[in-house]
């Protein structure tokens, strides 16, 4: 493999603010707004919000950076897609090709590439559209596999704007998902002699109209006598994308994979507008110093929308707990009203823990005012609590997260603003006072007026002591289904072969009238069946003996690879720290488990199921 040389390569680390793209916005969580949004320097660097801060025009409202409630970084990966324009004259340099985007890939231990969060795809120019040579993937081993060979040479004329044009116009599609910024990176010599679809200009104004940066790395080409042109070319397409140009050599690749990455971190912005009101509103971001580098959307804000707030004025607390198997009892008082300020009754209110559903909490006639639960499943360092609510017209509406920091320490200790019968408002704690009063006086004089009968005396004092006495708590726990009998799956028992080579077992306690099944539409070693989940909860690996769903000769599957969990009305999937991983429709299971609809698509190695009910 070629060895990349170094060469001199000024790049601007303090370029104007070139634009502004905002790439997703959350209204469930009125009366706090949150937008996603990059902003991108001349030279493709990231915009760094502390240097350039921003401002946000919520209809007729400006709200600049300090009154914002948080903003804050988060990585939601990149689509990076390569062109190789390599004909014969360039045949030089394949090897240090090779060893650029080896540089991307990396290795576990360090890399550009964040492997299942950026993805990653290589093309050919060709004589129209481009050739695909790797499929855009997130696994790093592909990618490394792929470098196992050389780029091939190009042979015969190739069209290098039409090409590009084609990939512009794939790139949308490409995405995993819609906030993902795509970013196209060309290794050419820039020179173009047979495009008839489009040509230079048009192929510069479909990028910038895209949003899509252009990244261009020059070859020498050892028949053409001057580059110049090629070079210019590729000068003027970074420019006017946003993108960078490099020629080949280390530094510049270096900053060309770092440019690249940066556009997998955004910024989230929080904020509250004074004044939200219904109908069509249109809101801007802008950097405040660069007034014309902004970016629109608009929102539509139904006038029964429902805003769920918690109602503390600091959206981060921290609490100490010894062991994390104790639940942390909390109180957070709750404001909850519509958006035209109609009464209107609640439903349902739950509350989450990191996406999860922990407890739904009684709503009474009086509607909410604070949320009571016992936190369990805690984890040390930050956890979001988020209140779900519906109202009885079906309108659903969440409150921000609250970030509980937990940290560990000798004794539990809850922020005051949520302690737990610390946060009632005051109309309604001397209510309850008076009714839990006039309770135990009538208890205290039923028991004073009949106990002689026994010749028992009651002290007062021991009514009191035993009305307020703590009483046990139980932990929920997961009920295991993994009893002896043995599910039948119509003339094919548990231990049948399914296929040629291997054999699925299946545990249960009940018969096979089941509302939930998972069908095998894909694996290494079982022909498509469908199985059952019954229960509260099923384990599904390699092992027999520790699996209710156990796929033995599925080499790529884990002895406990994931659980499926019931919750609710359907079954929420946890991955077991697996080595292959579980995705649902191609996506990682975040920690905190997913909740599964019918039709998704589940992925555990070789092994890919599709969730049902019937």
């Amino acid at each position: 493999m070629a060895v990349l040389l170094f060469s001199g390569h000024a790049w601007g680390q303090d370029s104007e603010p070139s634009r502004l793209e905002l790439t997703g916005i959350d209204t469930s969580t009125l009366p706090i707004i949150s937008l996603r949004l990059i902003g991108v320097q001349s030279n493709g660097q990231r915009i760094d919000t502390s240097q350039t801060p921003l401002e946000i025009q919520h209809g007729a409202e400006t709200i600049p950076q300090e009154q914002f409630i948080s903003i804050e970084e988060e990585s939601v990966g990149s689509l990076t897609l390569v062109l190789l324009d390599t004909p014969a004259g360039v045949a030089g340099e394949l090897g240090a090709i090779q060893e650029a985007v080896q540089i991307f890939a990396g290795s576990e231990e360090s890399s550009f590439m964040t492997e299942r969060q950026d993805t990653f795809g290589i093309y050919a120019v060709d004589f129209s559209d481009p050739k695909v040579l790797l499929e855009p993937t997130f696994f790093r081993n592909s990618l490394i596999n792929w470098l196992a060979e050389e780029p091939p040479v190009q042979e015969g004329a190739t069209a290098l704007y039409d090409s590009l044009d084609s990939m512009l116009g794939q790139a949308e599609g490409l995405k995993p998902r819609p906030e993902i910024v795509a970013s196209i990176v060309v290794f050419t010599d820039g020179t173009d002699t047979v495009s008839t679809r489009t040509d230079e200009v048009s192929v510069i104004q479909k990028a910038v109209d895209l949003g899509i940066p252009v990244h261009t790395v020059h070859l020498n080409n050892s028949l053409i006598f001057n580059p110049d042109e090629g070079q210019r070319f590729l000068q003027n397409l970074s420019d006017r994308t946003g993108g960078y140009y490099t020629e080949l050599n280390q530094e510049g690749i270096n900053q060309l994979w770092g440019t690249v990455s940066s556009l997998g971190r955004q910024i989230v912005v929080r904020y509250r507008p004074a004044e939200p009101v219904p109908g069509n509103v249109p809101i801007a971001a802008r950097m405040r110093d660069f007034p014309n580098v902004e970016a629109f959307t608009s929102a539509q804000f139904p006038a029964d929308q429902l805003k769920v707030e918690f109602g503390l004025e600091e959206y981060f607390q921290t609490a100490v707990v010894p062991d994390l198997t104790q639940p942390l009892d909390i109180s957070i008082p709750v404001e909850v009203s519509w958006l035209d300020g109609r009464e209107r009754a609640i439903s349902t209110a739950q509350v989450l823990r990191n996406g999860e559903f922990i407890a739904e909490l009684p709503v009474g006639d009086d509607g909410l005012a604070t949320a009571d639960v016992s936190l369990t499943g805690l984890a040390y360092g930050p956890n979001e609590i988020i209140l779900a609510v519906m109202d009885e017209n079906g309108n659903r509406g969440n409150s921000s997260p609250l970030t509980l920091n937990v940290a560990p320490g000798d004794n539990v200790v809850v922020p005051e603003p949520i302690q737990a019968g610390g946060s009632f408002s005051f109309g309604r704690s001397w209510l309850f006072g008076l009714i839990a009063l006039f309770v135990l006086l009538a208890i205290a004089a039923y028991w004073i007026l009949f106990s002689g009968a026994g010749g028992k005396q009651i002290k007062l004092a021991d009514l009191f002591s035993s009305a307020f006495s703590p009483k046990p708590r139980r932990r929920s726990r997961s009920q295991e289904f993994r009893q002896s009998d043995e599910f039948n799956l119509g003339s094919a028992g548990p231990g049948t072969s399914f296929g040629d080579e291997t054999a699925v077992s299946v545990q249960s306690t009940t018969s096979s009238d089941s509302n939930y099944w998972l069908d095998v539409i894909d694996s290494d070693s079982t022909d498509p069946i469908s199985l059952p989940l019954i229960g509260l909860e099923q384990r599904l690996g390699r092992s027999p003996s520790k699996a209710d769903l156990s796929f033995e000769k599925e080499q790529t599957v884990s002895r406990i690879h994931a659980t499926f969990a019931r919750e609710a009305n359907s079954y929420r999937l946890y991955d077991e720290q697996s080595t292959a991983g579980t995705f649902v429709n191609g996506v990682p299971l975040p920690d905190y488990g997913q909740m599964l609809v019918d039709g998704d698509e589940i992925q555990m190695g070789a092994l890919v199921l599709r969730f049902r009910r019937s």
